[in-house]
């Protein structure tokens, strides 16, 4: 559009002068009165946007500014692929981090807390290290849920499928632990932390698949 807009000026800023010259020539006194054109004639040069000259240089400018246009959509919607796959690899880097400080509450409590049992069950913030392992694992599920938005929304299929098992994995663990606090049974231990191993490692595998292969191809992006 900006070309357009200069295209534009020089022709009007031209056409007023070569009115003017057109008339000066016709009046002079070496142009004979017989010739088949006229001062008249001559002089009448089209200035209203409507004419054939402006509609052709608007045309042209137009077709131009459609190409330029109808190149760069593929390449803003490349570039914009790579932000979002680049964001989901930071977000599966945080609940990575959440997961390890999950695990190092749960032995902290496993180390030197109260045992649960079918006949004395353990409150979920019974202890500032109890209250904190649910608190967190609370994040960590909504964290692995907006991962998922994130990844259906970057149309991504390795980070959807990924995910999404990540997210069931958390939620099994979730329910295990709540199985867990109240009668302190092994198999619930034992779900809870296969289900954090689980998502440990799908989380691990979208930070990994997820890294830029390399510089990008100067006007490229990557579609990974």
């Amino acid at each position: 559009m900006v070309k357009l807009v200069e295209w534009v000026t020089v022709y009007l800023a031209w056409a007023p002068r070569a009115t003017a010259n057109a008339a000066t020539l016709a009046s002079s006194s070496q142009v004979p009165d017989d010739l088949p054109w006229r001062a008249e004639t001559c002089g009448r040069v089209r200035t209203d946007l409507t004419g054939p000259t402006i509609v052709a240089l608007v045309s042209i400018c137009c077709r131009r500014w459609g190409m330029s246009e109808t190149k760069t959509a593929p390449r803003a919607a490349a570039e914009t692929r790579v932000v979002r796959v680049a964001r989901l690899r930071m977000a599966s880097l945080g609940v990575v981090v959440m997961l390890i400080l999950q695990f190092i509450l749960g032995m902290i409590y496993n180390l030197y807390g109260a045992a649960p049992t079918t006949k004395k069950p353990i409150g979920l913030f019974s202890t500032p290290v109890i209250a904190l392992h649910v608190i967190l694992g609370i994040l960590i599920g909504l964290a692995a849920i907006v991962l998922l938005v994130r990844a259906i929304g970057a149309r991504h299929k390795l980070s959807i499928w990924v995910s999404a098992i990540g997210l069931l994995a958390i939620l099994g663990a979730g329910f295990a632990g709540l199985g867990f606090t109240g009668s302190g049974d092994n198999s619930a231990s034992l779900s809870m932390s296969l289900g954090f191993a689980v998502a440990l490692a799908c989380y691990i595998v979208l930070v990994f698949a997820l890294a830029p292969s390399g510089p990008a191809p100067s006007g490229q992006a990557s579609t990974t």
